[in-house]
């Protein structure tokens, strides 16, 4: 056989996917900003204390208001930004199969991280943009034959196979979103971080956005997203919900026990409310929130079936069986070059 045809096949193999179980304590992170007042820069201290749990096969939505540290949190856990450093104020750890992180860096072997704004050549067609990204990421051990394959594969679960020869700059924004999010499938990452995917898309566009979100969570990949105000359609699609709100967390838990956690500390959410703006609303003025779920150690497991609200410690949280197949090699990729604007 040839040395491409056995390449060829080889290429087409799947590969096994990794199971993860992330676990952060006590992260806190300070940033430096300008005082107009005072004339003079001063630290905010923008995460405090948080800590939290995430799982393979779940779809998690970090939700808050404007300022309450989403972002910062989505890059902190990506590695885009130091914590656990000589600054006081940052300080904390994360936790991969129990295996404790000491570099910031190390998560972006795993991981993929999308931003709000989608960057792409908009004179290239969507077919030409896969090839291209594919050619890069993939590198000379795949063949032509295999990448167009990985391509066509990527490009049909995500339904842009109508669109392949449109020009990115003619794509609907549900188009654009999912093509940036098959970009960075290519390379098959256990790990994707989403800084507000909906921000822009119509309910129709988010609405299939967030089930196919779902799906390929459900498939196995961790899947972390921030989102601003959800409806609570798009909400009822996530498996595990992390509220912040002015850098603490208010809650910590599956979607059906939010609402038996607020009407245990006295906030009844109207029938024709929606969730989602509601607990924003109360976490707002409601210091107790943090201090019920433990300011994220606690995880509640209160389903829809009714009764008293159920936490558990986010160590209970994790599956025993994913971390028994996975080890996570906390070492950085060797003779990595690292942009100093990541140091």
């Amino acid at each position: 056989m040839a040395l491409d045809e056995q390449t060829e096949l080889t290429d087409l193999t799947p590969k096994p996917r990794k199971h993860f179980n992330l676990i952060f304590q006590d992260i806190s992170y300070s940033a430096l900003h300008y005082d107009i007042q005072s004339y003079s820069i001063k630290t905010k201290l923008i995460l405090k204390g948080i800590s939290g749990v995430f799982v393979s096969k779940e779809l998690a939505v970090i939700l808050g208001p404007s300022g309450s540290g989403k972002s910062t949190l989505l890059n902190v856990l990506a590695g885009y930004r130091k914590y656990n450093t000589k600054d006081k104020n940052n300080v904390g750890y994360l936790e991969i199969n129990e295996t404790k992180i000491q570099d910031h860096r190390v998560l972006r072997k795993e991981s993929c991280y999308i931003m709000q704004d989608d960057l792409l050549q908009e004179l290239l067609t969507v077919q030409e943009s896969l090839m291209v990204a594919a050619q890069l990421k993939l590198g000379v051990e795949y063949s032509s034959k295999a990448m167009r394959s990985k391509v066509d594969s990527i490009a049909d679960s995500l339904s842009l196979t109508s669109c392949m020869t449109t020009l990115t700059q003619s794509l609907s924004g549900g188009e654009r979103r999912r093509l940036s999010i098959a970009l960075e499938l290519l390379n098959d990452p256990s790990i994707i971080f989403l800084d507000e995917p909906t921000t822009g898309l119509d309910y129709s566009n988010a609405t299939q956005l967030m089930s196919l979100l779902r799906d390929m969570a459900h498939r196995g990949t961790m899947i972390i997203c921030a989102l601003h105000q959800p409806s609570a359609s798009l909400l009822s699609k996530a498996d595990h919900l992390f509220v912040l709100n002015d850098g603490y967390c208010t809650y910590q838990g599956t979607i059906p026990g939010l609402i038996p956690y607020l009407a245990d500390l006295g906030y009844d959410c109207p029938s024709n409310y929606n969730p989602a703006d509601y607990v924003i609303e109360v976490s707002q003025e409601a210091e107790q929130m943090y201090e019920q779920c433990s300011n994220g150690k606690l995880y509640n497991i209160n389903s829809s079936l009714g009764g008293s609200t159920v936490f558990r410690t986010i160590e209970e949280k994790v599956p025993d069986q994913s971390a028994a197949h996975v080890t996570f090699d906390h070492r950085l990729i060797p003779g990595l070059h690292v942009p100093w604007y990541w140091e």
